[in-house]
């Protein structure tokens, strides 16, 4: 899961910016975390190691709310399932900072 805090919401800073929220909660790959100690001197440091999403685009083409309204969105497909994973890899990368 993301650390406790994170969250992806604004109401937008004018008229011209909607609200924006993304239900993205958790890392879609394991997070590894160790300890090093780089020297005998130094304090410790924890590490933490993120694998992102794929930059594949995500198939949308199988899913209930495209077939309910194919018509709307067959020509925006290659769009949509290349914005997916980029918004989750951000929204990822966010969260491990």
């Amino acid at each position: 899961d993301f650390p406790d805090g994170v969250h992806f919401a604004s109401e937008g800073e004018d008229p011209q910016t909607p609200a924006i929220s993304l239900d993205v909660t958790a890392f879609s790959r394991p997070v590894l975390t160790f300890r090093i100690k780089p020297a005998q001197s130094k304090k410790a440091i924890r590490l933490y190691v993120c694998h992102f999403k794929s930059k594949a685009p995500t198939r949308i083409d199988t899913k209930k709310w495209f077939d309910a309204t194919e018509d709307l969105y067959k020509s925006h497909t290659q769009a949509i399932g290349s914005a997916l994973p980029t918004i989750r890899r951000t929204a990822e990368a966010a969260a491990s900072a």
